[in-house]
């Protein structure tokens, strides 16, 4: 049996101190109030889009596009009532096509697009809460975007790659304890058309994630520490017909289920208390009608 000296017991009752104060710091980083609530909110949604848009070719290689989309939601589960109109986009962008080609042996194309663009989006459903009508709340979101679109035609499928940064500006005030006051993410969509040789219409599906940019890494309140950092914010999946209705007349119809999470932070203003922490989730079923008038 080893026997250990007095200065070795007195180093490891040291070590021990430093261990158990270590232990309580990493405690004390992801410590809450006592009366803190941190479930996860859920909402199952069914919403119905309308959109119309138009497109203006210019200059060969750039075009111009005008949009407008307003959005009701048909159910709610945490609402009532539940079925309001939710939220409308007004929407131009510039669009300019920098680079193509095409494969004259397979007739196959390649195509870059950059975008860059600006939307109101303006929030209907804060203006009443359970049938009363609220005072002056987040009624504007200003978001600027750039998209870089790629696309490649193999004959009967198109296959496009769209990478999008987007920053979600609010117009109210915003507790810089808790979130930024814009939001920027990134989102990845890849979508597969398919035409069908002698048809007016072609099937189209589409998978989209997004994560955010710029959440806070951590959340520093009383003395207390929440660590955050980035994360998936959204996934959506998409199916529809396009139906050109003439060479620059579309209509489009589709079905989309969307995921998406939001963190959600309560830090009150004058004790400084995180009282809340949780995900806001919400699983949302959405039919879409739009209109494209391009004049190509």
């Amino acid at each position: 049996m080893i026997k250990l000296s007095r200065k070795h017991k007195k180093m490891k009752r040291e070590l021990f101190i430093v261990l158990v104060a270590l232990l309580s710091l990493q405690a004390r980083a992801y410590e809450l109030s006592s009366d803190a609530d941190t479930s996860d909110k859920k909402t199952h949604m069914v919403e119905m889009r309308q959109s119309a848009a138009v497109s203006l070719p210019f200059a060969e290689k750039w075009d111009v596009m005008l949009s407008e989309e307003i959005r009701e939601v048909l159910y709610d589960s945490n609402q009532s009532p539940t079925a309001y109109f939710s939220k409308s986009y007004t929407s131009a962008a510039l669009g300019w096509k920098f680079f193509s080609y095409t494969d004259t042996y397979n007739n196959y194309k390649y195509g870059l697009k950059l975008q860059a663009g600006y939307t109101l989006r303006y929030l209907h459903q804060k203006l009443y809460s359970n049938g009363v009508k609220q005072g002056p709340e987040e009624f504007l979101r200003h978001r600027p975007y750039a998209v870089l679109i790629g696309s490649a035609n193999f004959g009967l499928v198109k296959l496009t790659l769209r990478e999008r940064f987007l920053a979600d500006c609010r117009a109210d005030s915003v507790n810089v304890l808790e979130k930024p006051k814009c939001n920027m993410e990134l989102r990845h969509r890849l979508t597969a058309d398919f035409n069908l040789p002698g048809k007016t219409y072609k099937p189209f599906t589409y998978i989209e994630f997004a994560n955010t940019l710029n959440q806070p890494s951590c959340y520093n309140a009383s003395g207390v520490q929440l660590y955050g950092g980035q994360y998936l914010c959204a996934v959506r999946a998409k199916v529809g017909l396009r139906w050109n209705i003439d060479k620059k007349n579309q209509l489009t119809f589709a079905y989309s289920f969307h995921f998406s999470q939001q963190r959600e932070v309560n830090i009150t203003r004058k004790s400084q208390e995180i009282n809340r922490l949780y995900m806001d989730q919400t699983y949302k079923h959405v039919v879409t009608v739009s209109y494209e008038f391009n004049n190509k």
